[in-house]
């Protein structure tokens, strides 16, 4: 389904705020749904809407969240821990996984710049993974989301989800501030 180095732009329809469409920039199709919840399980669905991936909110006054990803036909599972406080210039995720090759998943998300540009790096390896970069609201999309080496499909889902929801964190983070002056 996905291949390396390919991009991927993320938009969010007029009608539903909590949905960004993730979108194949080859041929301009959605590929995934993720449904954002503030204080639910948040979910990256398939256009069957079938579930591939979850974001759970275990403890409500943390910053830790837990994502996973599950694959039934192959029997793979990732689970991660997302972790991150107002302000770090970085998330950190941490996990296990049963794909070949990254049974720990030590990751880093850092942000560049104005909030404009996050990377994904895998700190076992120093590989940089995906980049996510912004795009301006008044062109209709949120941003867009290159993955860089070929990887197994399961670990793919898993970029998608660290890297939009910890933009769709930014963005709440952003509106916070905003309230505040």
């Amino acid at each position: 389904m996905f291949e390396g180095t390919l991009q991927y732009i993320i938009t969010q329809p007029k009608s539903c705020k909590n949905t960004w469409d993730i979108k194949s920039s080859e041929n301009n199709e959605t590929v995934l749904k993720l449904k954002l919840k503030a204080f639910k399980t948040s979910k990256l669905i398939d256009t069957s809407g079938n579930t591939l991936g979850t974001v759970e909110l275990k403890r409500f006054l943390t910053s830790k969240r837990e994502l996973t990803v599950i694959d039934l036909c192959n029997d793979l599972k990732i689970t991660c821990t997302w972790f991150s406080l107002f302000k770090f210039p970085s998330f950190e995720i941490t996990g296990n996984s049963n794909v070949d090759g990254y049974s720990k998943i030590n990751w880093k998300l850092k942000r560049e710049g104005f909030n404009n540009k996050l990377i994904l790096e895998d700190l076992e390896n120093g590989q940089c993974l995906a980049e996510f970069s912004r795009h301006h609201p008044s062109i209709k999309e949120i941003g867009t989301l290159i993955i860089f080496p070929k990887l197994d499909n399961n670990l793919n889902l898993m970029i998608f989800l660290v890297c939009c929801y910890s933009f769709r964190h930014i963005l709440i983070e952003e509106r916070s501030h905003l309230c505040w002056r």
